[in-house]
C-alpha cells in the first residue's frame, strides 16, 4: 500500500511538473545517493549563490530508509512534502 501511494504521488508530480520536478529512488551509497546514510529518508541537494540565495536541484533522493515498513504512510507523505 506504501509503495503504490509513492508511486501515485510521483506520477502526480511527474504528470504535473515534468519540466522541473524527478526523483532518484537509491538502493544505495553510491553517486548520488552518498547521502543516504544513517538516519537520512530522503533529501535535496542544493547551493548558496554569490549573491546569498539558495537554489535546490530538481531531485529528491528518496533512500532506502523511506521503504521500510516501520514508516507510515503519514510519516512518508511529510517526508515528501517537507523534501518538496
Amino acid at each position: 500500500m506504501v509503495k503504490s501511494r509513492i508511486r501515485n504521488t510521483y506520477n502526480f508530480m511527474k504528470d504535473k511538473y515534468r519540466s522541473i520536478w524527478d526523483v532518484v529512488c537509491c538502493h544505495n551509497t553510491l553517486g548520488s545517493c552518498d547521502n543516504c546514510t544513517g538516519s537520512t529518508a530522503a533529501y535535496v541537494m542544493g547551493t548558496d549563490a554569490s549573491d546569498g540565495s539558495k537554489t535546490s536541484w530538481t531531485w529528491i533522493r528518496m533512500c532506502p530508509l523511506i521503504m521500510s515498513d516501520e514508516n507510515t504512510d503519514e510519516e512518508i507523505g511529510l517526508t515528501v512534502y517537507h523534501e518538496l
